[in-house]
């Protein structure tokens, strides 16, 4: 992959706009930080086997020297934004494209999101609808990420609105985590504001 430029830097490493050296095809790039890049037990076989038209897929896991990667379709959309409440519908509207690949997963692998808040819901206009996409689905599950998380809010690079009481005790995560963002996420999008 060739880098091309910075997109952002988030709980799980910086994510670079780049493209496939062979097929020339745009992705993001998501550089693991050096604490979980390294850890054995990451099953890239969850993520990449999961295809849902409202999450982002991933294409390929993997490493270059001492640096994990993960690429993914580089998305057309943005995070969301809640800077009012919504309507009514498009809240439900919502809540059905949100929740599928959620429940999905949990299906398919037993893994859960673990870290859903705006900033990893996309939205974007197909053919006049809106499209919402996941982003990663599953990555919080397989790295183990509750110490990463609790260390992303301290240096200030994560909110803790959206995490569930049990996280932030720093105690082991269950599908009742993501249950509670999701929530705290409704919350915000009918109010205008996270509900703490």
């Amino acid at each position: 992959y060739q880098l091309e430029s910075l997109l952002g830097v988030g709980s799980f490493g910086a994510v670079y706009a780049a493209a496939d050296r062979q097929t020339r095809q745009p992705v993001a790039l998501r550089l693991l930080p050096p604490q979980i890049g390294g850890q054995a037990a990451f099953d890239s076989m969850s993520l990449t086997d999961f295809q849902h038209p409202n999450a982002v897929s991933v294409i390929d896991v993997g490493s270059f020297e001492e640096t994990r990667y993960i690429a993914m379709p580089r998305v057309s959309g943005s995070p969301i934004q809640v800077r009012d409440p919504w309507p009514v519908e498009r809240v439900l509207e919502f809540v059905r494209q949100v929740s599928a690949p959620l429940i999905a997963f949990q299906k398919q692998f037993d893994l859960q999101h673990l870290h859903l808040h705006p900033g990893n819901v996309f939205v974007e206009e197909v053919a006049g609808q809106r499209r919402y996409q996941i982003a990663d689905l599953g990555l919080a599950s397989q790295i183990g990420a509750g110490q990463l998380i609790l260390d992303a809010i301290r240096e200030k690079r994560t909110t803790p609105e959206f995490l569930s009481p049990e996280q932030l005790q720093g105690n082991v995560p269950s599908s009742q985590s993501d249950v509670y963002a999701f929530g705290a996420m409704l919350f915000q999008l009918l109010a205008g504001l996270p509900p703490f």
